[in-house]
């Protein structure tokens, strides 16, 4: 997940991104990209409400290895006709965020050993 990377990994990244709208909801410019992974960074999970694709929305957090690196994202995918923006945020983000906590703690991460 970009939001997690170092800074300068992540900017490498960003210089190489191009924007192709998929739906009406895509983000297509870099700065709104930008702003978004701000929010993921703060809230430590990821949203998408028919980004990619109408009618599908999706919740990721973070899987840690030992050292604290990113390794893979835990997603939860559903259709968007089942579930608000607020019911992602308020019941699913929780619990995926709490599960993709016991996968990292699994795959070693600890809290005080990384980023």
């Amino acid at each position: 997940m970009l939001a997690f990377l170092p800074q300068a990994e992540a900017d490498i990244l960003l210089g190489k991104l191009t924007f192709e709208k998929s739906t009406d909801n895509t983000i297509v410019s870099l700065k709104a990209f930008k702003a978004e992974l701000s929010k993921v960074r703060k809230r430590g999970f990821a949203i998408a409400i028919d980004e990619d694709t109408d009618g599908l929305s999706a919740v990721a957090a973070p899987l840690r290895g030992k050292d604290g690196e990113v390794l893979s994202a835990l997603t939860v995918l559903v259709p968007t006709a089942r579930v608000s923006r607020a019911k992602l945020i308020d019941e699913y983000a929780p619990q995926v965020t709490k599960m993709a906590g016991r996968i990292s703690f699994d795959m070693g991460f600890r809290e005080d050993s990384g980023r």
